[in-house]
């Protein structure tokens, strides 16, 4: 046989195992053999891929190639198949390269088979199909295990987003009792749970269910019934449970049936690429990006400090304390007191006794997102163990200082007599100015809710036009998740019904809330702008700081939160019950069962308590 292009004599096909064998230069099939080395590729405009046979790479986009084989040659108008792979990454072309190069077998042997002309039978008996044999089998089982699994993966990933506790441990008891059915051997048990598979599969491979002796079904049965505990396996993998086993050969070593021989080393990964699976999972998960911001510094210092390219497997207990101990060195907010240097440059650039380093707390909380990250790789089993799960936390010498505390009464007051309340300029420059102009906008608005609320600044930030709702004539505030998954809530207990304050009310809140639903309006609020990392409060807690300044109230521990502080303060003041206080503050009560037992308070109970929250503040005009 000679070579299609160069003319070249091919030497014949060396014996044959699992009908595929590989060589330095040649790639020998059942049927046919395709020059597989350097020479015989088209290399014009193209990656020099002779070593990844079938891969073709033209301007960046990744390709299959296949010769087609001479028994085929009437069959297509071309001598070869070419199909895109549709995506430009190395390492994702290689995966689905086997995937497509399965497909391509499958479609080469429905071809074959059409050919062969019906067999005559002169004792007037009907002929026997053609036959099928294992591997025939083996590899129709598989193109349609990968494209199970792919399609599992991406519904898995849905459901992963948002989970309740209850509803994943009524997954995994699902998947435990699937698994409970395929783990049976006894035909009776599996085969009625996979016979509408069964069917299916040899619709797709055009294989003859009448060419299968009671082995050969035997065998197929136990293929699928094999293929669909490792797709169960892997969805226990995706929920967080996992099991010492050992993988199918067949679905753990795909080479045999494939016409790749590239073997793809995924668990040897770089430092760089453990973050960014990290990240993508997250995010997956439903982690929110104001929530994954949090992991920025750790990534960043992580990359600098021990290089995007060493191997996860490499790193030590003591490579984790080296990470803690030159972390509590670093400036805090290095990027912005030395922006144009490195973190490592800012390290070295720090004088103890100018610059202060980061708190104590912060290293800590750095270093659960770096064991949180190592954890994720024992979960992924990229690692046998979490070199950071031991490392003791660096003591906090602030411990006994509270960060935030709240308003006392007179601050209070004095805020409420600041120009944006009484009358100022505008409410954008000209907000401490005073004026004939009471603009009554978010500005206005925002502190007042969080006053009478103690509603936590993005709670109050994020609302929705149709989050203000009335309920039994009374009239809430109703904090809860969207199903765009836009807005975010700081735990499950953050999800609550408020009834909005009767001073809120006299001051005309429920008629800008109407004037906002008259526009169309989404938002609440629609003059937010969102800082860079899409936060609706970020923006206002940074000009709510600098009104603090210039409305000469600045003082350490105050800031916006400082109301739900005060908040929790009058409820002790007026003696409010502590569950009332906790469910109008969206903190969590108590860990006793019975408290979870009911329906709760009434609204009407809850609005008489509300009312008594600073009632004996003068309204503003």
């Amino acid at each position: 046989m000679e070579c299609w292009r160069t003319g070249v004599q091919i030497p014949p096909a060396p014996p044959l195992k699992n009908n595929l064998l590989f060589s330095n230069k040649l790639l020998y099939f059942k049927d046919f053999h395709i020059p597989c080395g350097t020479h015989y590729w088209y290399t014009w405009g193209m990656e020099d891929l002779s070593k990844r046979s079938h891969l073709l790479n033209r301007n960046g986009h990744y390709y299959l190639r296949v010769r087609v084989p001479v028994d085929l040659s009437s069959q297509y108008l071309q001598k070869e198949i070419k199909r895109s792979l549709k995506t430009k990454d190395a390492k994702e072309a290689k995966l689905r390269l086997s995937i497509e190069l399965l497909k391509v077998e499958e479609e080469f042997q429905k071809k074959r088979r059409q050919l062969l002309p019906p067999v005559a039978s002169s004792s007037g008996i009907a002929p026997l199909p053609n036959q099928i044999s294992n591997t025939d089998l083996e590899r129709a089982v598989l193109v349609w295990h990968k494209k199970e699994s792919a399609k599992s993966a991406l519904e898995d990933d849905q459901l992963r987003i948002g989970i309740s506790p209850g509803d994943r441990e009524t997954i995994l008891e699902n998947l435990r009792d699937d698994l409970a059915a395929f783990s049976n051997s006894d035909e009776a048990v599996y085969i009625p749970a996979i016979q509408t598979t069964a069917i299916k599969i040899l619709a797709e491979s055009a294989l003859d269910k009448q060419a299968l002796d009671n082995q050969k079904t035997k065998y197929f049965y136990n293929l699928i019934r094999q293929a669909r505990m490792e797709q169960t396996f892997e969805s226990f993998e995706r929920f967080g449970e996992f099991f010492q086993r050992t993988p199918a050969s067949l679905f753990s070593n795909t080479q045999a049936l494939s016409l790749s021989s590239e073997t793809i080393h995924s668990n040897d990964v770089s430092l760089e690429n453990l973050l960014q699976r990290f990240r993508t999972a997250k995010r997956s998960d439903g982690l929110t990006e104001k929530s994954l911001a949090g992991y920025k510094l750790t990534f960043d210092f992580a990359l600098e400090l021990f290089g995007k390219q060493k191997s996860i497997k490499s790193f030590t207990p003591a490579d984790c304390r080296e990470f803690r101990d030159k972390l509590s060195q670093l400036p805090s907010n290095a990027k912005k007191k030395f922006p144009h240097l490195t973190l490592m440059q800012a390290l070295e650039k720090r004088s103890p006794d100018t610059v202060e380093a980061l708190s104590e707390t912060s290293v800590n909380g750095h270093m659960k997102n770096l064991s949180a990250i190592f954890n994720f790789a024992m979960r992924e089993r990229l690692l046998d163990a979490n070199p950071a799960s031991h490392i003791p936390q660096l003591k906090a010498k602030r411990s006994n200082k509270k960060k935030r505390g709240p308003f006392d009464g007179d601050e209070i007051q004095k805020l409420l007599y600041t120009p944006i309340f009484t009358g100022c300029k505008d409410d954008e420059h000209g907000y401490n100015v005073a004026g004939k102009n009471k603009p009554r906008r978010h500005r206005f608005w925002i502190p007042l809710i969080g006053l009478y609320t103690g509603m936590r600044l993005n709670e109050i930030c994020q609302l929705f036009t149709d989050d203000i709702e009335c309920i039994d004539g009374i009239h809430v505030i109703h904090a809860r998740l969207d199903e765009n998954g836009i807005k975010t809530l700081k735990n499950e207990h953050s999800e609550r019904i408020v009834p909005i304050h009767k001073n809120l009310i006299k001051m005309g809140f429920l008629d800008y809330v109407n004037k906002i639903k008259i526009q169309n309006k989404k938002q609440l609020f629609p003059d937010l702008t969102a800082s860079a990392r899409g936060s609706l409060s970020d923006n206002f807690s940074k000009w709510f700081s600098r009104f603090l300044v210039v409305s000469k109230l600045k003082r350490e521990k105050l800031c916006f939160h400082s109301f739900r502080h005060s908040f929790r303060d009058e409820c002790r003041v007026h003696n409010i019950n502590k569950e009332i206080a906790a469910t109008l503050g969206g903190w969590k009560y108590s860990e006793d069962v019975m408290d979870n037992y009911g329906k709760g308070h009434e609204l009407k109970v809850l609005q008489a308590e509300i009312n008594k929250i600073h009632n004996n503040l003068q309204l503003i005009e």
